[in-house]
């Protein structure tokens, strides 16, 4: 066993039933294989072999990358764009009060389903969000194992030509529909939509207490699709940001705003 599989065993030894075999599913490359991990509290969840799902599940339920941890109150209402199989969702669910996920691709949308069964305070919209309702091209990942969300930038060197047309919603449409008078936490992993939803919903800033995500620098050409000026803007709406670039991709990294 190496040293980084050490330490996460005895990690999950806490929070799991079945730390050794989660550690060993890490190698699988059977695209067809499933674990289910066995919390000491709470319903199982389920991976998928040879996908991005062990690694998505270790910076979520290990490293705390979404920092849930630090925040200083238990989030009551969450809102998940981009909730793709259900990971975040089983580490937030038991949490709060309503849990709405956004996820417009239909395999991911089954096993978040799945994965989210055990919990009746889940509200599932089978839609990609952008800044507007309508429709939307997303592209197929090469590999499932670089990334299992998709992206509607098709230049992308990562992307086939093999695309899916989704229904999209705004968040502006969210709020309405699920009568939102707030959100306490809103997490965003949309590969790169991020600056357009948030920036498309400036008037909504004030009703949510903090947004952490994943970001995307998609284009050094355009300032609205850096992450400098996504910091910026949302300074000048009332938060206070926190960015930490990725180690060997600085093109990407995650985000954390909270309310002043």
């Amino acid at each position: 066993m190496r040293i980084d599989d050490l330490f996460d065993y005895f990690e999950l030894r806490t929070v799991t039933k079945n730390p050794f075999e989660i550690i060993r599913f890490r190698k699988c490359r059977d695209p067809q294989a499933e674990l289910k991990v066995c919390f000491r509290e709470g319903p199982p969840l389920f991976l998928r072999g040879d996908h991005a799902d062990f690694h998505t599940f270790h910076r979520i339920f290990l490293r705390d990358e979404y920092r849930l941890e630090g925040l200083k109150t238990k989030p009551q209402v969450v809102l998940d764009l981009g909730g793709n199989v259900g990971l975040f969702a089983a580490r937030i669910a038991a949490e709060c009060t309503k849990l709405i996920i956004c996820e417009p691709i239909p395999d991911n949308i089954e096993r978040l389903k799945k994965n989210t069964a055990g919990h009746e305070n889940v509200v599932i919209i089978e839609k990609a969000v952008t800044s507007s309702v309508g429709t939307l091209n997303l592209y197929l990942p090469k590999s499932a194992k670089a990334s299992d969300a998709f992206s509607s930038f098709g230049d992308n060197d990562l992307l086939t030509e093999e695309c899916l047309e989704v229904e999209t919603t705004s968040l502006e449409q969210i709020f309405k529909e699920q009568r939102l008078e707030k959100v306490d936490l809103l997490k965003i992993d949309i590969e790169g939509s991020e600056y357009e939803v948030v920036h498309a919903s400036t008037e909504l800033l004030a009703r949510i207490q903090s947004i952490h995500g994943e970001y995307h620098d998609v284009s050094p050409e355009d300032p609205r699709t850096r992450i400098d000026h996504f910091t910026k803007f949302l300074e000048d709406n009332g938060y206070s940001v926190l960015v930490e670039p990725h180690l060997k991709h600085p093109n990407k990294g995650m985000f954390y705003a909270t309310r002043n």
